[in-house]
């Protein structure tokens, strides 16, 4: 009986994971200020302005600011897709950057 319901919860777990992981991205939001943290977008288009900080690098695509690792090639004038999470920071949402696309 215990083997059972061990079995069961190890089953639901998985299913629920599963469930999270592939929640479908807001494709090309005109607005970031209606989204909330940790949501998924994605957002096409021509990169107008790279930025560097200390520790990232800043991308503006459609007035929107992707943040993605300093390490990452440089797509000035060019048109990439990129999928991200909505952050918070000093008061204003960005875009962090999980996968970029040429």
């Amino acid at each position: 009986m215990k083997k059972i319901a061990f079995s069961i919860t190890i089953i639901g777990i998985f299913i629920l994971l599963v469930l999270l992981n592939h929640s479908k991205p807001i494709i090309n939001p005109s607005n970031l200020t209606d989204l909330q943290p940790n949501q998924k977008v994605s957002v096409t288009g021509e990169v107008l302005e790279e930025k560097y900080t200390k520790s990232s690098k800043i991308l503006l695509i459609n007035n929107k600011e992707i943040v993605c690792d300093l390490s990452c090639p440089k797509y000035l004038n060019k048109n990439i897709s990129v999928l991200g999470l909505i952050d918070l920071y000093n008061s204003k949402k960005q875009i962090i950057a999980l996968r970029i696309k040429n």
